[in-house]
């Protein structure tokens, strides 16, 4: 088997992430009625565990406050994040999940381990357990 001199990782992960986003979207889409963005979903993910601030959502998502607030505004019109001022940090608004933004995470998780076994299957469950060994090794 030959490799093909076009294809580089970089490639080869974007072409995987961009199959991937597209599934999780179109199962999304299937069972709920509510849409979320791929960068609605980042933001959802890094506030999980609540109490975190528009500072601290930028860094962990790599963007800028005008989108943080642009997003955050959109979740909190779906009803899946609060947002309060911090009475420990002045000033601060600190964003948390509703218990709808609780319960649509839960559900993403389900959706993603059945995405996760769905590769297993295709992949085979050593292949799988491989690629999960080397994603999550220190790369760069």
């Amino acid at each position: 088997m030959s490799i093909d001199p076009t294809k580089n990782v970089l490639d080869l992960m974007r072409e995987h992430y961009t199959a991937l986003r597209s599934l999780a979207e179109q199962l999304w889409g299937d069972e709920k009625d509510i849409p979320i963005t791929i960068s609605e979903w980042n933001i959802l993910s890094s506030i999980q565990d609540g109490n975190e601030t528009i500072t601290m959502i930028c860094s962990q998502c790599d963007i800028s406050r005008q989108a943080a607030h642009k997003f955050i505004k959109g979740l909190e019109g779906k009803g899946l994040v609060s947002t309060t001022l911090s009475t420990e940090r002045k000033g601060k608004k600190v964003i948390n999940l509703t218990e709808f933004g609780r319960e649509c995470h839960a559900d993403t998780v389900i959706l993603k381990n059945r995405i996760d076994q769905q590769i297993s299957e295709r992949l085979g469950k050593d292949n799988f357990k491989r690629l999960i060994d080397l994603l999550d090794k220190e790369w760069i």
